[in-house]
């Protein structure tokens, strides 16, 4: 009010006029102060209200407790009693009992006295042949469900195709089937036996899945050459071999495809395709002989095979070498797609060094066989030199098991429907 009166006198600049700004400057800075100050009062009393209130709710909440506590102890105490009363009857009623026995012990009573009549059963008392058989078969029918359920438990392999991507999360490029009666698919070659599912049975369903397999692989490469295409496996006897020379004369019904056996080791082709052995791979590599003389031509499969040849104990820096390379280097010139059939990855390491001229890598499993800590360990490897796989194949896997999910009894319902059988 005196800075409003003394500014209808004087302007600004007066020395009055200044004073009472400045007297009105410190007025506003102690209103200020006075406020916060009440503010923090009134602050401090709500936070210890709240402290109050929580100390309060936390007595409530342990007087609850002990009043819950002690009708607990009301309920035991009147069954108790009601015990006690239940013993005391008893008491009283067993020695009523022994004072009337006591009373009446002098008198003469009979020895004995018919309560039952005795008769004939028609039945036999025993054995219970209906009961026996009835616990026999509730018997058998737990220990056949627990020896299901622990044979399951005990199972570490791969038995259906889902597992394939849910355990390993790799591609499952196809599924081979079972061959169960294979004297039909086995071809006579010498003294040795060639399966050809694919040849013998061009509409069944693994020769479908031979077919799935090389679309898979060619529609995947279409931006890059995808020449070169190793087949391996975790351990052996799991279907590679069949895999590979399956899948080359799939390849070569619209290709120019060349089969190279590099399981220098254990070579399996030579025996197969009754090859001379002492020719291959390892007698051009150390100038023994050529590529043209020892690749061999099978004009019916439309298909060339060059074996291992003579087994050495070098194998490692044959296949390492730049001489093999540069081999590779002139048959790709030559070939639309070749394919590797390499040693298993957890035998020897043969095929972790063939991956480096490898464009696709198939994985062999053998279904309800290869264990996951197998497939595991071989796939962890390759991975380990940052090389990725380009899929696993399921070999060996029997439909009809009763493992074999609805979904895949549905697929393979639908073959038959299309004539694969």
């Amino acid at each position: 009010v005196k800075v409003l009166k003394l500014s209808k006198r004087y302007g600004k600049k007066h020395p009055k006029m200044q004073v009472a700004l400045e007297n009105y400057k410190k007025a506003r800075m102690n209103y200020a102060q006075v406020v916060k100050n009440i503010i923090k009062s009134i602050k401090k009393q709500y936070m210890t209200a709240k402290a109050n209130e929580q100390r309060l709710k936390r007595e409530l909440s342990k007087i609850k407790s002990d009043i819950r506590s002690i009708n607990k102890k009301s309920y035991k105490l009147k069954e108790l009693q009601r015990e006690v009363d239940t013993n005391r009857q008893l008491y009283e009623t067993f020695f009523r009992r022994l004072k009337e026995t006591k009373e009446v012990k002098d008198l003469d009573s009979e020895n004995a006295r018919i309560i039952d009549p005795a008769f004939v059963p028609i039945d036999p008392v025993k054995p219970k042949k209906k009961l026996i058989v009835i616990v026999s078969f509730i018997f058998s029918l737990v220990l056949g469900i627990m020896y299901a359920f622990i044979s399951e438990s005990l199972n570490k392999t791969f038995r259906s195709p889902g597992d394939i991507e849910k355990i390993l999360r790799v591609p499952l490029l196809g599924i081979l089937p079972l061959i169960k009666n294979r004297k039909k698919t086995w071809q006579n070659r010498g003294n040795n036996k060639l399966l050809l599912p694919f040849i013998e049975h061009n509409h069944s369903v693994y020769a479908e899945s031979i077919r799935s397999i090389r679309s898979t692989i060619t529609l995947s490469n279409l931006d890059k050459s995808g020449k070169f295409i190793l087949v391996t496996s975790s351990i052996p006897d799991e279907g590679k071999t069949t895999l590979a020379l399956n899948l080359a004369i799939a390849f070569g019904k619209t290709e120019k495809v060349l089969l190279i056996d590099t399981n220098l080791r254990k070579p399996a082709l030579a025996k197969l395709c009754d090859i001379e052995p002492q020719y291959g791979l390892v007698n051009i590599l150390t100038g023994d002989s050529d590529a043209e003389n020892t690749i061999h031509r099978y004009e019916q499969w439309s298909l060339d095979i060059l074996p291992a040849g003579t087994v050495t104990h070098n194998h490692q820096e044959i296949l390492g070498s730049k001489a093999f390379a540069q081999l590779l280097n002139e048959l790709a010139q030559q070939y639309d797609r070749i394919i590797l059939d390499a040693a298993p990855v957890l035998v020897v390491a043969d095929a972790l060094i063939l991956s480096q001229y490898a464009d696709n890598i198939l994985y062999v499993v053998k279904s309800d066989a290869t264990t996951i800590h197998s497939v595991h360990s071989g796939i962890k490897k390759y991975h380990y030199l940052d090389i990725n796989i380009t899929g696993v194949v399921l070999s060996h896997y029997d439909p009809g098991q009763d493992f074999a999910s609805e979904n895949e009894v549905f697929y393979e319902r639908f073959y038959h429907d299309y004539g694969y059988t």
